[in-house]
């Protein structure tokens, strides 16, 4: 065995808990630590205090990671919904505290020597970012013009149903002139030629 530490990771996991009166297993949420000696040796099993503290880095990184996931605590777009991005990427990001799109398109807007520190790979999901947002912004505007589009029709056609109506009654008023007319025309004597 080499004296290396040993390699850890929380996770969540679940154990079984007993058996619910459908005869289905019931199971429990757990803290799962797995520890690795690269190449052959993983052990896996539910964590206990004190990995926490002996593990406490790995046990930091997995709260950052479960807050990333919790997409109801999020503001804005959350990165675990954006399906642009790999696992091991989402798990970089999420580490590095960027929880949004709107975060990491921030870094896409960086020049120069701080642009610079930035490995390329996440430079480029950057630049995509900045491209959903922007192309979120256009869409947006696009959407106030279809509501003021379809409020400016539903106008128009309730003036087009006034002047149905208004028509109607024009109609219904000429055709009753129009017969008192024709009965008065034969009440008239007709003059000789």
């Amino acid at each position: 065995m080499s004296d290396q530490a040993a390699f850890a990771k929380f996770e969540d996991g679940w154990e079984q808990d007993g058996v619910s009166k459908d005869g289905m297993p019931k199971f429990r949420p757990v803290l799962i630590i797995r520890l690795s000696k690269p190449p052959y040796l993983e052990v896996r099993r539910e964590a206990g205090e004190d990995d926490i503290e002996h593990y406490s880095e790995p046990y930091k990184l997995y709260l950052k990671l479960k807050a990333g996931r919790d997409i109801d605590k999020v503001e804005g777009y959350p990165l675990a919904l954006w399906s642009a991005i790999t696992r091991a990427e989402f798990d970089q990001l999420i580490g590095h505290g960027i929880v949004t799109v709107e975060q990491l398109a921030k870094i896409g807007e960086r020049k120069g020597a701080v642009a610079a520190k930035v490995p390329e790979p996440i430079m480029q999901l950057a630049q995509r970012a900045k491209r959903m947002i922007e192309l979120q912004k256009s869409q947006g505007r696009y959407e106030a013009i279809i509501n003021e589009l379809t409020a400016e029709r539903d106008q128009l056609n309730e003036q087009l149903r006034e002047s149905h109506v208004a028509l109607s009654a024009a109609n219904a008023l000429t055709n009753t002139l129009q017969m008192r007319l024709a009965g008065i025309g034969t009440m008239l004597p007709e003059r000789a030629a």
